[in-house]
């Protein structure tokens, strides 16, 4: 589950195939609103925090084109290392439909003591430095990392000591996010495995360790509004809130952690979201399903927005939303199909009023090769042709004829789902 920290909620209203949504006189700044007050169908919008879906307010949350919907901006996981490359040519980036970027450190641990810096002297802020940063303002940009790196994972509930340099990594990181101008913070707890984060240390019952992972949560967003009161905070997967592969008891710890955020009142929360990756996103093929990849992304809002209520004051989730992510091509092969893509991004426009954001290995979206796992070949069932090549331990091979003839699909598509 992750956390993302935002400066600047990005507005956009929803409007019909018949015309503006607003001319009913629905005031802009309550569209998408995750509010207190109960929703009402046919107000314009999509209220997941009161149980309205697809299937329950279809003329607030089903959208069948991209004209319809929010305008919430692509944000393109990808590796911190390529900032400087990024800054220049960011035009290429904005004409993919890249609205902004989310660079996940996986490089630094985020619980030593050196905190933002490698072994060989590489630092955060150096890399960052390498960026021609003034050509670089248009986009919306996160610092992310994982609660573990290598072998480690966020300190035990109870561990003062590393608790303490962990916090104040955070507040680095906080420190250099707003220094050179990034939206916010994100936080990806799956590097942190279940049996750690549920473990309940002797002498200690259950109701003690979510209490100390709650007050975990305050500290973490307390870290970084000390040092950036603007910024945004987001995490994932939030699937885990509510995931039926999850035990009981590790859900109900994430949440807690999850409600301290909250209540440390942040500007914005992204609830960021991974269970739509997969090909069952948007229906069977040949003609996937609208109505279905509606029901699975307003569906899938509602039910995190739900079960966090259930841990803190509604009014607490009055500046949070949720950002679906999606993982339409690179390796391993995902759905690699432009058909189930469309209909993906027209549901997201219907539930996510800010930011989606897409994840990806490798460099599929500008690179001359696409690399699939040599075992399973491309969408079309096609075995890919070219140079082989082995990423972490696993030989992949480039597949020219799907950058070339396949890609721009995709690519056609952000456009539009950016661009209407």
């Amino acid at each position: 589950m992750a956390i993302v920290l935002l400066t600047n909620v990005v507005s956009g209203g929803k409007k019909s195939a018949e015309g503006s949504r607003h001319d009913a006189g629905v005031s802009l700044k309550n569209l998408g609103r995750v509010g207190t007050n109960p929703g009402v169908c046919g107000n314009n919008a999509c209220e997941p925090e009161s149980g309205e879906t697809s299937s329950t307010c279809p003329q607030d949350c089903l959208c069948t084109d991209m004209s319809q919907g929010y305008k919430p901006k692509a944000l393109y996981y990808y590796n911190i290392a390529m900032l400087a490359q990024i800054s220049q040519d960011p035009d290429k980036w904005k004409s993919i439909g890249f609205g902004g970027f989310i660079f996940p450190l996986s490089i630094f641990n985020v619980q030593t003591a050196q905190g933002w810096k490698k072994n060989d002297g590489t630092t955060l802020e150096s890399i960052i430095q390498s960026a021609d940063s003034s050509k670089l303002s248009g986009f919306d940009m996160f610092l992310g990392f994982y609660s573990a790196a290598g072998s480690s994972h966020f300190p035990d509930w109870f561990d003062e000591e590393n608790w303490n340099t962990t916090l104040q990594n955070i507040r680095e990181l906080a420190r250099i996010a707003k220094k050179y101008g990034f939206r916010g913070i994100t936080f990806d707890m799956e590097g942190g495995r279940q049996a750690d984060w549920e473990k309940i240390q002797p002498g200690k019952t259950f109701d003690e360790t979510a209490q100390k992972a709650r007050e975990r949560g305050n500290q973490f967003a307390q870290a970084i509004i000390s040092e950036y009161p603007g910024a945004t905070i987001g995490f994932y997967p939030a699937d885990r809130t509510i995931n039926a592969g999850y035990s009981t008891t590790y859900k109900k710890i994430v949440r807690s952690f999850s409600a301290g955020i909250l209540e440390q009142k942040p500007d914005k929360t992204l609830f960021m979201t991974e269970r739509l990756y997969t090909p069952n996103c948007c229906g069977p093929m040949p003609e996937p399903n609208l109505q279905e990849a509606n029901a699975k992304a307003s569906g899938l809002s509602e039910q995190i927005m739900s079960a966090m209520k259930t841990e803190v004051d509604p009014a607490l989730l009055e500046n949070a939303s949720v950002a679906h992510g999606s993982w339409p091509i690179g390796i391993p092969t995902r759905y690699n199909d432009p058909l189930r893509f469309e209909p993906q991004l027209i549901s997201f426009k219907c539930s996510n009023k800010d930011y989606i954001w897409i994840y990806q290995q490798g460099n599929a979206w500008v690179a001359d090769c696409v690399y699939n796992n040599s075992t399973s070949p491309t969408w079309d069932q096609k075995p890919c042709t070219g140079a082989e090549n082995t990423i972490g331990g696993i030989t992949y091979c480039c597949d020219r004829a799907f950058a070339q003839n396949e890609r721009p699909k995709f690519v056609q598509t952000l456009k539009n789902f950016s661009n209407s």
